[in-house]
């Protein structure tokens, strides 16, 4: 109905983890084939989770991309974060997506606990590595996550301002560097 009323023919599915369940994925993909929508879709996924025939099922019934919480390029960051993923899974994950004519989209985080310059380095060239480009954004302390529970350990929160918890606002600065 969307499409027909408002001529939408491009959607984000803005689900943490569309991938977890591959089961889940076929049937959905089934139900978009069966109605013979014709949609661009976008959707997250998770370096941990899918298939080439995943990935091949989700080009086949339109997918265009897939979003991967990557965060950081630098092992060592990636496990303060407790994000359970390796570079050397990274990498795999995106050849994968890649062979089944997706595009991964990596997402970066500049700023987590621990971050140095040479960690921030790190993460920009393993987004150089991929050559895909990438969305950078800055971690964010949220207060009553985790994060925020060590923030102080790591680094300054700068505000407790909620509005300005944005991608684009710096609200945690790691110790050893500065907001700029």
């Amino acid at each position: 109905r969307v499409k027909k009323v408002l001529g939408i023919t491009s959607f984000f599915i803005v689900d943490d983890v569309f991938t977890l369940q591959e089961k889940r994925v076929f049937a959905f993909c089934d139900a978009l084939e069966k109605a013979k929508l014709n949609l661009r879709l976008k959707c997250f996924g998770h370096i941990n989770t899918g298939s080439i025939e995943m990935y091949k099922r989700m080009k086949h019934a339109g997918f265009h991309s897939v979003a991967l919480g990557i965060e950081s390029g630098n092992q060592r960051i990636l496990d303060l974060v407790k994000k359970h993923i390796s570079i050397e899974n990274i990498e795999k994950s995106v050849r994968c997506i890649e062979k089944s004519g997706l595009i991964p989209i990596p997402l970066f985080m500049i700023g987590n606990i621990g971050e140095t310059e040479e960690t921030i380095i790190d993460t920009i060239n393993l987004c150089k590595k991929m050559g895909k480009g990438g969305w950078f954004s800055f971690a964010q302390p949220l207060p009553g996550s985790e994060f925020y529970a060590v923030a102080k350990e790591y680094g300054t929160v700068t505000t407790n301002n909620l509005d300005e918890y944005t991608s684009t606002h710096i609200t945690f600065v790691p110790k050893g560097l500065s907001i700029d």
